[in-house]
């Protein structure tokens, strides 16, 4: 079927450009072969106009996303626009975005990383598809330029701008991070083994460069789904002793390993542990609450063996995440300083061997959590998104809230455990999600 597209490139609403650049930190190369593909799906028609223009008042408060990368490690602030294109797919309804998990990607955004490398291309593009019974949003960018949470927010930035709402100012200066210059090579990977940070082996890489190819590392889960009531009763289940209220993401995380340890077929006295992403922005001294690069890190900690009980495995958690609970907390501040001097240096160590999150029945569970960003903030002028599609970067255990009509929270399983649980087949992976309360949609 013919369909209309049209692409346009909408520049920052100003006279001049800002000038000067952004200088790109070593976690931000780090992290830019990774692309961010975000989709909202509406059950409205989007103003196209109204869109374009709040995209380009908000390229004044993010002018990095306009501009062009140079020498590879800067961005100039050049103002030369980013990509806005629509598309016209009348034969497509909003509801299939549910059923087929592959439409969100077909209707992605055009995203060139290697033009965006070269400075042939914006680090952002945007594009809208109007269906015959709505809208799709899709927003692409390098990882280099946002992380998740300054992603989301940018989009609703975005959103507020095209209701004529103000916006508090983000903290686009990449000078408020520590200086990762500061001692030399050696000294950091002495403090790096000091630390017990995992060294990167050739042979994980070899293993991680299969995985990829295999395309191991986008195989997903369908969604298992825990309403709100699930949520209360596991919170009020995991409790023990004198530990008091457990949050909403301790009792889910304790759940999860729980159900990870019984599908992979863990023996009782199996070792395991958890990484937890966490944002730290106003955690770690230097970054604000709006800072807008690459803002968060991962706390490593050991949650018991695999047959422990579920409220054992909940006060791990509690503990392990001790650090994250301080503003600011000088362990992640520290942490965090040591991993922008590792990449600055090109070591390769990490504060956990990200090898074991791709072999068979693997022992260590990544959790990262989005429960609490502004997904479903996009309100653009014609109501929020009936569905937000969760962006494709494969986090092993990746938390999502559900559509606010619903509430509770959505967990997908990706990469390596998405395969193993393949192997165990629906019936089972459903009854022993049952068991926590959970279903697959």
């Amino acid at each position: 079927m013919t369909t209309e597209y049209t692409t346009h490139v909408v520049r920052a609403d100003r006279s001049s450009d800002p000038g000067g650049t952004w200088d790109l930190a070593p976690l931000d190369l780090a992290c830019m072969p990774l692309v961010l593909r975000g989709t909202w799906v509406f059950d409205t028609k989007l103003d196209t106009e109204v869109l374009r223009h709040g995209l380009s008042q908000l390229l004044c408060h993010y002018p990095h996303l306009g501009g062009r990368i140079a020498e590879r490690v800067v961005l100039r602030l050049v103002n030369e626009g980013v990509p806005f294109s629509v598309e016209a797919r009348p034969e497509l309804r909003r509801d299939s975005f549910r059923a087929d998990g592959t439409l969100a990607a077909s209707l992605a955004a055009p995203y060139s990383l290697h033009g965006v490398r070269r400075g042939r291309s914006a680090p952002l593009s945007v594009k809208l598809t109007e269906l015959c019974d709505g809208s799709v949003l899709s927003v692409s960018c390098t990882h280099g330029c946002l992380d998740g949470h300054s992603f989301y927010a940018m989009v609703r930035d975005w959103a507020l701008l095209c209701r004529g709402w103000p916006i508090d100012e983000p903290v686009a200066n990449q000078l408020v991070l520590p200086s990762p210059d500061s001692r030399t090579r050696s000294e950091v990977r002495e403090d790096a083994i000091r630390l017990g940070w995992s060294s990167i082996s050739p042979w994980s890489l070899v293993r991680l460069a299969f995985f990829t190819l295999s395309n191991q590392h986008i195989l997903r889960t369908r969604p298992a789904y825990f309403c709100s009531t699930a949520l209360a009763d596991l919170k009020h289940q995991l409790v023990s002793g004198d530990m008091g209220t457990l949050t909403t993401h301790t009792a889910l995380s304790a759940a999860l390993a729980k159900i990870c340890s019984t599908l992979l077929d863990h023996a009782a006295d199996t070792p395991c542990s958890m990484v937890s992403v966490v944002d730290l922005r106003e955690r770690v001294a230097c970054l604000p609450a709006r800072f807008v690069g690459n803002g968060s890190g991962s706390v490593l900690f050991p949650i018991g063996a695999s047959g422990a009980s579920a409220q054992e495995i909940a006060s791990a958690v509690t503990a392990g995440l001790a650090s994250a609970r301080q503003r600011p907390s000088s362990a992640l501040t520290k942490a965090f300083g040591l991993a922008l001097e590792i990449a600055y240096h090109r070591l390769r160590y990490a504060n956990f061997n990200f090898a074991d999150l791709y072999k068979r029945k693997p022992t260590l569970y990544y959790v990262n959590s989005f429960a609490r960003f502004p997904v479903y903030d996009a309100d653009f002028g014609s109501g929020r998104p009936c569905l937000v599609v969760p962006h494709n970067i494969g986090d092993p255990v990746f938390i999502w809230p559900a559509p606010p009509d619903k509430g509770g929270l959505e967990v997908y399983f990706s990469g390596a455990l998405a395969r193993d649980f393949a192997e165990r087949g629906s019936e089972r992976v459903n009854s022993v999600l049952s068991e926590w309360g959970a279903v697959t949609i």
